[in-house]
């Protein structure tokens, strides 16, 4: 989606690609040569409703009803790779909703901020919150850096004048936060007024934990063995 957008590339009706139009070309039957028939039904005959068939009625699959432009080992690949992605994005530390939700506005863009979690699956996810824009039409749209969640909870209570970081009293006395450009936060409180704060990426060696480092150290020392 994100390629085609940067390309110019345009819809067959002219519009903007979505993720959901590519879903639905790539899960097409007709591009290898079969048909589906009767996904979707009219619902109702004096509005001409179109509803699409989620039981309601039976459906049929007709193989080789047409000549196929993809062979059917590619898309048959194709299919079980996006239902390991759907599986990888429903992983099971589901997103929930968070104090930040709609909170979080991006001032080059205007889009809000969302929640995700990024290197999921393994020992080093993190969970971030990201630009819309940047995360669903890609860096060229908008190239706001993303931000780790525990630094937006430590700059909010900063903020707050806390000891520690309390979610009740964000969503209690913060309105909103801002994100005018990287590495700059403006939280608006709720009598109107308006506090700055900046934040940098704390550096790779400071997030590394004790078993991290182990595994680095065991590495090198493997490759100095192989050399």
């Amino acid at each position: 989606m994100k390629k085609l957008i940067r390309l110019g590339v345009p819809t067959k009706c002219g519009g903007r690609w979505s993720e959901s139009t590519i879903g639905s070309i790539l899960g097409n039957e007709k591009f290898i040569g079969d048909t589906c028939l009767q996904k979707g039904f009219i619902a109702d005959h004096l509005t001409k409703q179109w509803k699409s068939n989620s039981g309601e009625l039976p459906k049929y699959y007709v193989e080789g009803s047409h000549e196929a432009i993809i062979d059917r080992e590619t898309f048959k690949a194709v299919q079980i790779e996006m239902a390991r992605r759907a599986a990888k994005a429903n992983h099971p530390r589901k997103l929930t909703f968070s104090e930040f939700s709609g909170l979080i506005t991006c001032k080059k863009c205007g889009a809000k901020f969302r929640k995700k979690v990024s290197g999921v699956g393994t020992k080093y996810a993190k969970v971030v919150w990201a630009c819309a824009t940047y995360t669903y039409r890609g860096k060229h749209e908008c190239a706001a850096k993303r931000i780790p969640e525990d630094i937006l909870e430590e700059k909010c209570t900063e903020v707050l004048g806390l000891a520690e970081y309390d979610p009740n009293l964000l969503s209690g006395k913060i309105t909103a936060i801002a994100v005018p450009d990287d590495g700059v936060l403006v939280f608006t409180f709720k009598d109107g007024t308006e506090q700055t704060a900046t934040w940098e990426n704390r550096s790779r060696r400071e997030s590394w934990t004790d078993e991290m480092r182990q595994t680095a150290r065991e590495r090198a020392l493997g490759g100095a063995d192989n050399g």
